[in-house]
C-alpha cells in the first residue's frame, strides 16, 4: 500500500514522551476518540513481534501454531512509533481504515506523520477530514499538556522538500531517478518499491527460522521476488547511500565491499 500524508507535526520531546501522551489521551478516551459531527475513532500502537519457534517445531506456510511458539520478542525500534485509525461505527466496532499515524524520533523532536492508505475514492475525503480531525486532537492534547507542536509543510508535487524542517520521505527519495542512477546504474522506481515492500514480508518469513544469513538471498526467497539475490543486493546499496536505512522498523541489510564504489 502507498500512503499519502494528509498532516505533519513536529513534537516536542521524545518517542517516550509521545507515547505517554498518547497513552494518556487512550485512557481518557476509552469508549473512542470523538471528532466531527459525532463521529469516533479509536486508535492503538502496532507493536511489531519476532516469534521464536520451539526447537521441534516444523515450518508451516499458512502461519505460525500457538503450539508452535517458544517465545515471543518485542522488536519495535525503539526511534518509531505506528498508530492505526480507525472509524467507529454505530455498534462500537470499526467500520472504515482511515489510515495511519507515525512518529519518527529525531534530535529536535518527534516527527509526526497523518496518513492515508490506498482506499476507494468515495472513502478517501471522509478519511482525510477524519485524519485531519484526529491530528487537532493530539495537537490540543499536547498543549494542555503544555507542549506545543509545530505544522510542517506537506511533500510537494515535485518531491522536493519544502521548508527547513522537511524530513525526506522514502517515496520521495526512490522517485528522485537522477540521484538514485548515481547509485545502480539500471535502477528502476518500480522495482525499487517491489523490494522495499517484501523486505518487511521477508523478514518475518525469515525470522521465523533464522536458518540462513539475513541479507538479499533471504530477502528473495522469502519476499516471493522475480528479481534475483544479486539485483537485490544492488538495490539494498543504492538505499543505503539514499539515505534509506530502513523500512517499517526492519534494518536494509547491506555490507559494503571493496566494489560498491562502482555503478551497475
Amino acid at each position: 500500500m502507498s500512503p499519502s500524508v494528509v498532516k505533519r507535526v513536529k513534537y516536542p520531546g521524545t518517542l517516550d514522551q509521545f507515547r505517554g501522551l498518547m497513552q494518556r489521551l487512550r485512557d481518557r478516551r476509552r469508549e473512542g476518540l470523538a471528532v466531527a459531527d459525532g463521529q469516533q475513532l479509536s486508535f492503538c500502537e502496532e507493536r511489531q513481534q519476532r516469534f521464536h519457534l520451539r526447537p521441534d517445531a516444523t515450518w508451516d506456510p499458512r502461519g505460525v501454531r500457538p503450539d508452535a511458539v517458544e517465545r515471543v520478542e518485542d522488536v519495535t525500534p525503539p526511534s518509531r512509533g505506528t498508530w492505526r485509525i480507525e472509524r467507529l461505527g454505530p455498534d462500537g466496532q470499526p467500520d472504515m481504515w482511515c489510515g495511519y499515524m507515525q512518529a519518527y524520533e529525531s534530535p529536535s523532536g518527534v516527527l509526526v506523520e497523518f496518513a492515508l492508505v490506498e482506499m476507494p475514492p468515495s472513502n478517501r475525503d471522509a478519511a482525510s477530514s477524519l485524519l485531519l480531525e484526529f491530528a487537532k486532537q493530539i495537537m490540543g492534547e499536547a498543549a494542555y499538556a503544555g507542549d506545543t507542536c509545530s505544522v510542517l509543510q506537506l511533500q510537494a508535487t515535485s518531491g522536493k522538500a519544502e521548508g527547513p524542517d522537511e524530513t525526506p520521505t522514502i517515496e520521495s527519495r526512490i522517485e528522485d531517478v537522477a540521484t538514485m542512477k548515481r547509485y545502480h546504474k539500471s535502477y528502476s522506481v518500480q522495482t525499487a518499491k517491489e523490494i522495499l515492500k517484501a523486505i518487511p514480508i521477508a523478514y518475518y518469513g525469515w525470522s521465523y527460522r533464522e536458518l540462513d544469513q539475513w541479507g538479499p538471498k533471504a530477502i528473495h526467497e522469502h519476499g516471493n521476488l522475480k528479481c534475483s539475490a544479486a539485483t537485490i543486493s544492488r538495490y539494498l546499496g543504492a538505499f543505503v547511500r539514499a539515505g534509506i536505512k530502513e523500512v517499517d522498523g526492519i534494518p536494509i541489510p547491506h555490507r559494503f565491499r571493496s566494489t560498491d564504489h562502482k555503478t551497475h
